[in-house]
């Protein structure tokens, strides 16, 4: 039941009629706890309007983490192997199809047909399109990269852009509080000149607010040019 849960979540429909193969791969990448685009399985094996090959579906197997074989087998074979196996067949249309072995009970074999979503086949809906008894077992190696470990590779990676590059990350963000201090300031100013500077007459508190108006302004511009020339030496290191 726990493996049958599995499957369902990670399980994934093809996007296109020509996705059959690359959608079996993408769901078997996520079985094993992986995560790979289709664009991605597209482009390294090699699929075409016309579809994907099973050498394609091999090499493109090898290169992300799994070792791949491809083989004829028979139905005992299948039952024996007990994973996940990328089948070549053939419907009643003579239309080229792949499709997943999962499993074996109950007289039942649980398929993932990209087309249409798990299934359940008997023997007899087996053998009528599985002719060809061409398959693909994939095994992960230790260079297939699971989830959590590519989300750590991201984690290590940010940690060490952070470590690397502390003082000017620090500076910027204090400047941007000062810069942001001063807008704020700026905004006070203008609202007080308006409502009580001016109308009031007050001539010397109006000096002295041009004077610190412009002491604000001054300051906006050096921060600003600052936070540049930060910018563009982090850019170029």
């Amino acid at each position: 039941m726990k493996n049958n849960k599995l499957i369902q979540k990670t399980f994934t429909l093809q996007k296109d009629q020509t996705d059959c193969g690359v959608g079996c791969l993408q769901s078997i990448v996520r079985y094993y706890g992986g995560e790979i685009s289709l664009e991605s399985l597209r482009e390294k094996s090699g699929t075409s309007k016309m579809g994907t090959t099973l050498l394609g579906l091999y090499h493109c197997a090898n290169e992300i983490g799994f070792d791949a074989e491809g083989c004829e087998a028979d139905i005992a074979a299948l039952i024996e192997h007990g994973q996940p196996i990328i089948l070549h067949v053939i419907l009643e249309n003579k239309y080229e199809h792949y499709v997943i072995y999962y499993s074996y009970n109950n007289s039942k074999f649980l398929i993932g047909n990209p087309d249409k979503g798990i299934e359940y086949w008997t023997e007899e809906d087996l053998t009528k399109v599985w002719v060809s008894k061409s398959c693909l077992t994939l095994s992960p190696n230790d260079s297939f990269k699971k989830i959590s470990q590519t989300n750590r590779e991201k984690i290590k990676w940010l940690k060490t852009l952070i470590n690397d590059d502390k003082e000017a990350i620090s500076t910027i963000i204090a400047l941007g509080v000062i810069f942001t201090l001063l807008g704020m300031s700026m905004s006070i100013f203008s609202q007080k000149l308006i409502d009580d500077i001016l109308p009031k007459k007050k001539l010397n508190v109006l000096f002295l607010s041009i004077a610190f108006l412009g002491v604000l302004l001054l300051g906006r511009v050096v921060i600003q040019a600052l936070r540049s020339c930060l910018n563009f030496n982090k850019k170029f290191c």
